[in-house]
């Protein structure tokens, strides 16, 4: 009797011992694996949540993610005032330490400012698109873009007898990656309280978040040119430094073209490598 006690306790601290254990190790590997990854803050569940809950705020925390790989519908703390949680009913099933998403909700958070959805040090600033200029209308809440600006440069006249020089066209990447806030006046919170999605159709205009520098140069950029919204796949968060300029002189130079043909060339065959 002694002995299958003994046994049942040995038992046990090997199990206790073992899950530990595994515990440790998966802490190391996430350790690992987010070393050198850029960290965001994120709502994540505070412990196990059966599906079809009735929440209360004290279900979530907040935790540190990496931003490469981040699900656009995940709730960020800014986001959201935890106090709306109450009550609402969850659709799915969470582990303890989950992101929250949006679309967890069988019926959401309602947001009644856009001012709730931006987040802090951050401003929002609406810029006047047309289809051509948004991807025809095909730029969502919550999508993440690059700013594309065209602008006609207008050199001075040196000599007063001499005819005008021509003007000369620039396009430049102004801004990459930049989250969009709203498109008109759906936002991605907009009719979240039992309404359904509302159908964001054509738009106008296209709210973004960005910092104040930003802004000042969007309010610039509008006046001395026509903006162009390039949409990115949510996943590609990645920017690129030293992206050249478009002028009249690299449209039509042989060696500039044939290097961006190159590098498509080189990109295809990575995608259908399959890495």
């Amino acid at each position: 009797m002694q002995k299958s006690a003994v046994f049942i306790a040995t038992g046990i601290a090997l199990g206790i011992a073992a899950a530990a254990g595994t515990h440790f190790y998966l802490k190391q590997e996430r350790a690992a694996v987010w070393k050198d990854a850029e960290l965001v803050e994120a709502v994540v569940a505070a412990h196990d949540i059966r599906a079809d809950s009735l929440l209360q705020p004290s279900a979530f925390t907040t935790d540190k993610i990496p931003q490469k790989g981040l699900h656009p519908n995940t709730v960020r703390p800014n986001d959201i005032n935890f106090d709306k949680l109450t009550g609402v009913k969850l659709n799915v099933a969470m582990k303890k330490g989950q992101p929250l998403l949006w679309t967890d909700f069988s019926s959401g958070v309602e947001i009644q400012r856009l001012s709730e959805i931006i987040r802090k040090g951050e401003r929002a600033i609406s810029i006047p698109v047309s289809p051509v200029s948004s991807v025809n209308n095909f730029i969502r809440p919550n999508d993440h873009v690059d700013i594309i600006g065209t602008f006609k440069i207008e050199y001075p006249n040196i000599r007063a007898d001499a005819p005008p020089p021509s003007p000369t066209f620039t396009t430049l990447t102004i801004l990459q990656n930049v989250t969009i806030l709203a498109v008109g006046s759906d936002t991605e919170y907009s009719g979240r309280i039992g309404k359904g999605r509302p159908d964001a159709g054509s738009y106008t205009a296209i709210t973004v978040e960005v910092t104040e520098e930003e802004a000042q140069q969007l309010v610039f950029a509008q006046n001395k040119g026509t903006l162009t919204f390039v949409l990115r796949n949510n996943q590609d968060v990645e920017t690129y430094a030293g992206t050249p300029k478009t002028t009249v002189e690299t449209l039509f130079k042989d060696e500039f073209r044939d290097y961006l043909q190159q590098k498509r060339n080189r990109r295809v065959e990575i995608i259908r490598g399959g890495n």
